[in-house]
Parts: structure tokens; sequence; C-alpha cells
């Protein structure tokens, strides 16, 4: 199953030339790693997406994460001849209510518990 999970890693993903995250970017295998070192409980809810050309924006939150705050995330990647080729990503704690400027919530419309 690992390889086949490599395999179509390979094939979506080309030899990038820009990322955020070099650890993950440089190999597969290594965001395999990274991949099966989560921790179960860790969830992710994709919010908004948008999409231009060749880029596609992707917000979303990971929670459960082990951290008093859960991730909030904007991943940005470019696709070129349906392969990925950049990846940039942003994560900041998500605000709490009382945290909130605006007293608007990052993600969901709601205010974490």
């Amino acid at each position: 199953m690992e390889r086949q999970a490599i395999g179509i890693l390979d094939i979506i993903v080309a030899p990038p030339r820009h990322c955020s995250i070099h650890r993950i970017c440089t190999s597969c295998e290594l965001a395999l790693k990274l991949v099966r070192s989560l921790p179960d409980s860790l969830r992710y809810e994709h919010g908004l997406i948008l999409a231009e050309d060749d880029y596609v924006i992707v917000q979303g939150g990971f929670s459960g994460n082990g951290r008093p705050a859960a991730f909030i995330a904007a991943d940005v990647v470019r696709i070129e001849d349906g392969r990925l080729t950049e990846y940039w990503d942003v994560l900041q704690d998500e605000a709490t209510q009382s945290e909130s400027k605006s007293g608007l919530s990052m993600f969901g419309g709601r205010f974490p518990a």
C-alpha cells in the first residue's frame, strides 16, 4: 500500500521548483514519513477554495493536532501539465472569540470551543 502511495505521489508531484516546506518537497518518501508521524486525532476541514489559471488556494483548518489551538492554513499550489509543481503554505493558530479583533471567526463561521 505504501509503495502504491509513493507511486501516486511520483505521478502527481513534479520535482518542485518552489516550496516553502523543503523537508516535504524534496522527496515523496519524506512526505509519507511526515504523514505517518501525524497523530490519529488530527482532522482537516477545507473551507474556501479559489482557482485561477494554474494556481489553487485552499483555506483549511487542522484540529486535534495536540496543540492548544487549531491551525488555520492557506495552501497555495501551482499545477503544470497535470502535476503539482509549486507549493507554499501559511499556518496560524486559530483565534478565540476574545482574541478576535473584528469579532469574526477565522474559519467556518464559528469560534473554537
